[in-house]
C-alpha cells in the first residue's frame, strides 16, 4: 500500500483480529520547490518524504486504514497548487514529487487487489450451491492458499467481472 501526500499518516488495521498491521507517515519540507530539489536524493523511494509505504502480509483475509492529517505547514502555499493524499495499492511504485501537486500520479500504476470469496473452503464446496457461488457462468475459479476462492475470466474472454452475470463473455 503507498500513501502520497504530505503531512499524512497511515494505520492499516486486519479486519479480523483488529490489530494493527503497519503505519507510516509521510511528510513534505517546504514548498514545491523545496520538496523537488528534496526528492532528488529519495530517488523514485517511498521513504517518508512525499510518500510512504506499507507491505500487506499474505496472509491478510480484509483490512481497513485511517488516513490523517498531521500538525506541520509542509509543501503548503495559496500560491501553489493543493496537495492532496492518494493511497494505492500496487506492486511496485516509483515516486516522482510531481504526483503530489497533481489528481493523478504521472506513470500509469497497476493497482492490485484480489477478490476471496471466504463463506466455503474451496471451489469444489461452494460450487455446489448455485445460490451462493460467487463465480458468474463462463468465469473459471481457483481454491485460495488460506482457503476460500476467487473467480477469475479466461484470458482472450471479453469482460473482465467474473462476479456479474455475463462478466466474462466470449469474444
Amino acid at each position: 500500500m503507498y500513501v502520497v501526500g504530505c503531512d499524512v499518516e497511515v494505520l492499516l488495521f486486519d479486519t479480523g483480529t483488529n490489530l494493527t498491521i503497519g503505519s507510516c507517515t509521510s511528510s513534505c519540507p517546504g514548498d514545491k520547490a523545496t520538496m523537488g530539489n528534496e526528492s532528488v536524493a529519495v530517488a523514485g523511494n517511498c521513504n517518508g518524504l512525499g510518500c510512504c509505504s506499507i507491505a500487506l502480509p499474505d496472509y491478510l483475509r480484509g483490512f481497513r486504514f485511517t488516513l490523517s492529517r498531521r500538525d506541520g505547514d509542509g509543501a503548503r502555499s495559496d500560491a501553489e497548487p493543493s496537495v492532496t493524499a492518494k493511497v494505492f495499492l500496487t506492486e511496485d511504485y516509483e515516486f516522482n514529487t510531481s504526483d503530489l501537486f497533481s489528481s493523478w500520479t504521472n506513470k500509469s500504476v497497476l493497482t492490485s487487489l484480489e477478490i476471496f470469496a471466504t463463506d466455503q473452503p474451496s471451489c469444489e464446496v461452494a460450487s455446489a450451491n448455485e445460490e451462493t457461488y460467487a463465480c458468474s457462468s463462463g468465469s473459471l475459479c481457483q481454491t485460495g492458499k488460506w482457503g476460500g476462492y476467487f473467480c477469475y475470466c479466461n484470458p482472450g474472454v471479453n469482460g473482465n467481472n467474473p462476479y456479474i452475470l455475463d462478466g466474462c463473455i466470449e469474444g
